[in-house]
């Protein structure tokens, strides 16, 4: 509203508020007849959100055979276009999707009570349990997230999918802040590489969801002038993001951190909260902030590398949020982990012996192929993907774990920059 609109409404409410109150000399009255008034109604009115539907989804793809990667470009004027899109031009593939992750949730359910239950009893137990944390997530998820999922389901219904609805897309988006993720990761720059800054995320993750059946990659161009386009690296069926990058250079790689205090449900899923951040951050220190500033969930350790050498590591939970930069110390300690420091280079993980050891062999000559050797010497058995970023270029190489084997021992599929926007 511009400010001679907001002048004139106030004068309107002040004006009938004085007059009532002098005629009548009841308060009560005048606000019923002050907050009926069309023009004060209209201030108090809850905006419809906007559901026109706008833009378009396609797809191709990168790798071939067992390494084939689907790529997934969303557009729209809302987010609910960007769900929508999707629901109606995958349809199948995220009903498959669904299926396997429900049965992999299903094997979490201890064996004795499995045991005493039916099929049916199994997928009630589980959307019960993720129903009730999402009732705690629900009111801190942002309305973009709320519309994109939204959008899905109505375009799943409008595909002829009747099995999955709104609340069973919230409950699959549940499950991330569940499940423990010992992954691994790295930024380098400087004087630890051949020029460029590198970034790569190592994911140990997800095995039983049946995730790795269906990688994709989704490219969300913006909405409104103010977004960024941002990259989800990860499969068909998940709104959310654990391996991310943006069009401004800067990129996440997550890890599970528990020895950390604070932990809860009530909070912005992690999934959520990286794609937020980068969706609006211009920079490592920017996604950073709005990191810092989220009512967050459970106990995550994070590095965010920009093309500007930014290298940003936190460990965060609902209560602490804990930030360390490279060449601040020559080790860094918490609790029981303890990584000796190399001059341009972040790193953390599931074995710190063994990635130390790792970052000061390579020290120098990090880049491609010396990343991917690190991913190879220190992913466990459930490594599920290996990304690496080149995030001065723009270009990163994705592996993903096939049914044997680890992603670090399969063939890495460039995505280059340009492929961003065809």
């Amino acid at each position: 509203m511009r400010p001679k609109d907001r002048i004139a409404l106030t004068r309107v409410i002040v004006t009938l508020t004085l007059s009532l109150l002098c005629l009548t000399g009841c308060s009560i009255v005048a606000e019923k007849i002050v907050l009926n008034h069309p023009k004060v109604k209209k201030l108090f009115e809850t905006p419809l959100p906007d559901r026109t539907l706008s833009g378009k989804a396609w797809t191709n793809s990168i790798g071939d055979g067992t390494n084939r990667i689907l790529v997934l470009h969303l557009t729209g004027s809302n987010y609910f276009s960007l769900g929508y899109n999707q629901g109606r031009l995958l349809a199948r593939e995220i009903e498959a999707a669904y299926e396997d992750a429900f049965a992999g949730a299903e094997k979490q359910i201890p064996r004795k009570a499995a045991e005493k239950l039916s099929a049916g009893g199994k997928r009630r137990i589980v959307h019960h349990v993720l129903g009730e944390a999402w009732k705690k997530m629900r009111p801190f998820v942002s309305a973009e997230e709320l519309e994109e999922m939204e959008g899905l389901a109505a375009g799943l219904r409008d595909a002829g999918i009747v099995g999955i609805d709104l609340p069973t897309i919230h409950h699959l988006n549940a499950i991330p802040d569940f499940s423990q993720m010992g992954c691994s990761g790295v930024i380098a720059y400087g004087d630890a590489t051949r020029g460029d800054v590198w970034q790569m995320r190592v994911l140990d993750y997800g095995l039983e969801l049946g995730l790795h059946k269906r990688p994709m990659i989704t490219v969300y161009h913006p909405v409104n002038t103010f977004d960024n386009t941002i990259v989800n690296i990860g499969w068909v069926g998940l709104a959310g993001m654990v391996t991310g990058v943006n069009n401004r250079g800067v990129a996440i790689s997550e890890m599970r951190y528990n020895s950390i205090e604070g932990k809860t449900l009530a909070g912005e899923p992690m999934v959520f909260l990286m794609k937020r951040s980068l969706r609006f951050g211009n920079s490592a220190p920017e996604v950073v902030s709005i990191m810092r500033s989220a009512k967050r969930t459970n106990g995550y350790g994070y590095l965010v590398g920009d093309r500007e050498k930014n290298a940003i590591g936190v460990l965060a939970s609902a209560n602490e949020f804990v930030e360390f930069r490279p060449n601040t110390a020559k080790v860094l300690e918490r609790g029981k982990d303890v990584l000796p420091q190399y001059k341009d280079v972040l790193y953390c993980g599931h074995y710190n012996d063994r990635q130390a050891a790792s970052v000061q062999k390579l020290h120098g000559t990090l880049a491609l192929s010396t990343l991917q050797e690190m991913a190879f010497s220190i992913a466990p058995e459930s490594n599920l993907q290996v990304v690496v970023f080149n995030l001065t270029t723009g270009d990163f190489w994705v592996a993903n774990k096939r049914s044997g084997g680890r992603a670090a021992d399969t063939t890495y599929v460039k995505f280059p920059r340009d492929a961003w926007e065809k």
